[in-house]
């Protein structure tokens, strides 16, 4: 995918409408700063990826039942990153497999 986009909320709706087509939603992941403090990194994820942390199961304080886990340790993603000369986003990478349906 050799995409550029304007700003990383353009990147952004891009991978959400992306996500709508092809039947999954996403999440803003991690971003990097520069040193002057401008955003230059961002990934967006697949809202299936990570798994819950274990201390949740195991609690004996419960007080509801636990909900279906809807984490599959989804590895589907999309980096992008700013070319700090001319304000550009290109796409680092991307991973378009899913491990679930």
């Amino acid at each position: 995918m050799k995409k550029v986009f304007h700003s990383d909320d353009v990147a952004y709706e891009f991978y959400k409408r992306f996500g709508k087509c092809h039947g999954f939603g996403i999440n803003k992941g991690e971003c990097g700063k520069h040193d002057k403090g401008r955003l230059i990194r961002r990934r967006f994820f697949c809202n299936r990826a990570g798994l819950k942390e274990l201390k949740h199961y195991n609690r004996l304080d419960q007080w509801r039942e636990h909900k279906l886990e809807t984490r599959t340790n989804c590895e589907a993603k999309l980096s992008i990153y700013c070319n700090v000369v001319s304000g550009i986003w290109k796409v680092k990478k991307n991973f378009l497999e899913h491990n679930h349906v």
